[in-house]
């Protein structure tokens, strides 16, 4: 993964990149742009910093170590008695997931999908009866996202990340009728375009195994320079965003991932939003 190649040391940039995929795939930045387009490239890698740094970086911090300096005292006990609950378990193994194994995800599944609901419910009612959302309510929001913990945020994540790699995680009637549901719902809360695992992680990252022609690849950028890392935050950018996966599908003519991904693009950048 990227994030594993950016930790390696920065002299060992080339002989860490994996073999070369094939000749079709090319890397994002293997004709260097002009200086100018890489200068506005950084700025904009700067203000999603600035974003991270001023909205999300203090509720990260600050619920992580609310949960490690107490609060997993008294959390952790309740969870392990929902996790442990025979009739979550079975109600999640004979209606909900194919394989029994998988109802180890439920009691987190669950608690996942109430705290992102119940927290968007009580912004978005806030906002429709008063007009405008007060700062304190709009950091309270900020710090359920992330969870106590970082629970919630990541479970997000790993949920929409499983589901787009395993197509028959749910049983049918869920898969005809909710879908993914943290990849293509609950997803739309967490900045997941509906899809982009589905496509653009298994066809892009996975097929080329994160070497050349992948849309957030990094070994063409300086992991020890800070202005690298600006055009690092542009290009994962891009990605998550399903812009530059949907130019690669239609460059290769891979129509059907471009089509789905599309979908996914129209209903996290017009369908969701415009109501809102």
């Amino acid at each position: 993964m990227c994030l594993a190649a950016r930790l390696r040391p920065a002299g060992k940039a080339v002989s860490a990149a994996p073999s070369a995929a094939p000749s079709a795939a090319a890397a994002p930045s293997a004709a260097a742009p002009p200086p100018r387009r890489h200068s506005l490239e950084r700025a904009f890698g700067v203000l999603l910093s600035v974003n991270f740094l001023v909205f999300w970086a203090v509720p990260i911090f600050g619920m992580g170590q609310a949960y490690h300096l107490g609060l997993k005292h008294v959390l952790r006990p309740l969870y392990d008695r929902l996790d442990r609950s025979a009739a979550l378990r079975r109600f999640a193994a004979a209606y909900v997931y194919n394989k029994p194994a998988h109802a180890d995800f439920a009691a987190t599944a669950v608690l996942t999908f109430l705290s992102t609901t119940v927290a968007f419910g009580v912004a978005l009612r806030y906002q429709l009866v008063h007009g405008h959302l007060p700062w304190a309510l709009h950091a309270a929001y900020n710090c359920a996202w992330v969870g106590i913990g970082g629970r919630m945020m990541g479970s997000a994540y790993t949920f929409a990340h499983k589901e787009g790699h395993n197509g028959v995680l749910y049983q049918r009637w869920v898969r005809r009728t909710v879908g993914n549901l943290f990849e293509n719902w609950v997803g739309l809360l967490y900045g997941n375009v509906p899809y982009n695992f589905t496509t653009s992680h298994n066809h892009i990252h996975h097929a080329l195994d994160g070497g050349k022609g992948d849309t957030f690849y990094c070994y063409d950028l300086d992991r020890s320079s800070l202005s690298d890392f600006m055009l690092y935050q542009r290009r994962i950018f891009l990605h998550m965003a399903g812009l530059s996966s949907l130019r690669y599908f239609r460059l290769r003519g891979m129509h059907k991932q471009e089509r789905l991904l599309a979908r996914g693009c129209a209903i996290f950048w017009l369908a969701f939003p415009l109501p809102l």
